[in-house]
């Protein structure tokens, strides 16, 4: 399970925590409902790039021209979303230029200038002066209808991030998404009675008030239980809070929509049973329902919203007068098995990493990776002791002509005094260094005669590398 993210933000956001199937991840969101929207409910057999495409440029025609209905501030007519057809990494069997216009297939001399991302990965870039977005899809894919449906929704999620966050005030700068570890089921359970009272609130507008008075409570305990989570996930609730709310609607507006008909197909495609236990998964599901609901409560919400700091859930709840509630046993039951079972396996996937801290025997590949550019996966990020680590991290380097691979690998996440970002992964497989060059070919990492600066630092052997 991987999710994507533009390596251009990860001094900003420092890591990435859990998240669940999705075939193309927004950044690194729980899985959206694959309910069809309003968009295409009857969706034709896939069976080449070319109609894959065609599916999605449907999709931006017939929504993306409307976005201006869901913030003001929207204009997605000026964005092209490139579409890569993947057949292997970094293999191009078709390209396509996508707008509200229509789409085109690109020829490899209009697609030169952009750096290809790598499988279900994406891109911020700019095409044909126009700010944009760059998109990979395995050609394998295409064919399942959930990609279809991802992919768009990605891609108009993805837009909010690029485009449309850059006034926002950061509530902490130095936050960051890495949950500690060993994870704890508490917050995850405030949380998920949040989500239960709000989805309650939307679905049955009598009862309201009822459960926007319980949704408060939970919050309030958990703002005041879990003080110093709840200030460094503020900034993860907003951005990706609106940015879920966006692709959501995205998948339904269109020029003639009555306010039922959004409310209903809202309705299908809310996130209900779908928990991860991750304060950034929460900040999705929380984001969707949280703005449908402010659109009623105070259509007027959206003006400042970036520039006040708060989240969607503080500004929905800010005037509600707590009313005590208990915690559902299902919840309670769930949550518990779920952070047990992922507490489990982050153990088993951080074993190389936390064993290479006491043992300098086992070399590091140190990875300098402060002006990357393109996107790199992880199903999770986690504080341990003092240590930032990363699981399953995924990305594909050029490196002079050499091809860095890492694939579902856990990593060490450290900056230099300087600021520069850096990725260690402990060598703990076969693996061949001498004279500068680097030879590796396991599942996890795979570099073949990569040029590295060879160094020894406390009595270990680091190979080090710069990444573009």
């Amino acid at each position: 399970m991987t999710t994507f993210r533009p390596r251009s933000s990860r001094h900003v956001l420092a890591a990435l925590a859990a998240a669940a199937a999705l075939t193309l991840r927004a950044c690194s969101a729980p899985s959206q409902s694959t309910t069809p929207s309003s968009a295409a409910s009857t969706t034709a057999s896939v069976t080449s790039s070319e109609q894959f495409a065609k599916a999605i440029s449907d999709r931006i025609a017939k929504h993306w021209p409307h976005m201006a209905k869901i913030w003001p501030t929207y204009d997605y007519t000026k964005h092209t979303l490139v579409l890569f057809s993947l057949s292997a990494p970094g293999k191009v069997n078709a390209a396509y230029a996508i707008t509200t216009s229509g789409m085109k297939e690109l020829t490899p001399t209009e697609y030169a200038d952009i750096e290809v991302p790598q499988h279900d990965g994406y891109a911020q870039i700019t095409f044909n002066g126009l700010p944009s977005i760059a998109m990979s899809v395995n050609s394998s894919e295409m064919s399942k209808p959930q990609t279809i449906d991802s992919t768009y929704r990605v891609a108009t999620h993805e837009l909010v991030h690029f485009y449309y966050q850059g006034e926002m005030k950061q509530p902490d700068e130095n936050a960051s998404r890495a949950q500690p570890y060993p994870l704890d089921p508490t917050p995850r359970t405030y949380r998920q009675m949040i989500h239960r009272q709000l989805l309650a609130a939307y679905e049955t507008p009598d009862k309201r008030a009822e459960h926007l008075a319980k949704a408060r409570f939970w919050l309030d305990k958990y703002h005041s239980e879990f003080a110093d989570e709840a200030k460094a996930t503020a900034s993860t609730d907003i951005t990706e809070g609106t940015a879920r709310y966006t692709d959501l609607l995205g998948a339904i507006i269109t020029g003639d929509n009555k306010p039922e008909e959004v409310r209903q197909a809202a309705q299908k495609l809310l996130g209900r049973d779908d928990f991860v236990p991750s304060a950034e998964a929460e900040a999705y599901q929380l984001g969707e329902v949280a703005g449908l609901l402010l659109d009623e409560e105070n259509p007027q919400w959206k003006k400042d919203f970036y520039i006040s700091g708060q989240t969607l859930l503080d500004l929905l709840l800010k005037d509600i007068k707590p009313a005590e509630d208990s915690v559902a046993p299902e919840v309670a039951k769930a949550v518990e098995s779920e952070v047990a079972k992922r507490n489990s396996e982050v153990k088993d996937e951080i074993a190389d990493v936390q064993k290479a801290a006491t043992d300098t025997s086992i070399p590091y590949l140190k990875i300098d990776d402060t002006d990357a550019e393109g996107s790199f996966g992880a199903t999770g990020s986690f504080i341990v002791g003092d240590e930032e680590i990363s699981t399953g991290y995924t990305a594909r380097f050029d490196v002079g002509g050499t091809e860095l691979a890492i694939n579902d690998a856990a990593v060490k996440a450290t900056f230099d005094e300087s600021g520069r970002s850096y990725l260690l992964l402990p060598l703990t497989m076969k693996h061949s260094g001498k004279d500068g060059v680097l030879t590796v070919d396991d599942a996890k990492l795979a570099a073949k005669g990569l040029k590295v600066a060879e160094l020894k630092e406390d009595g270990r052997t680091v190979y080090t590398v710069v990444v573009k």
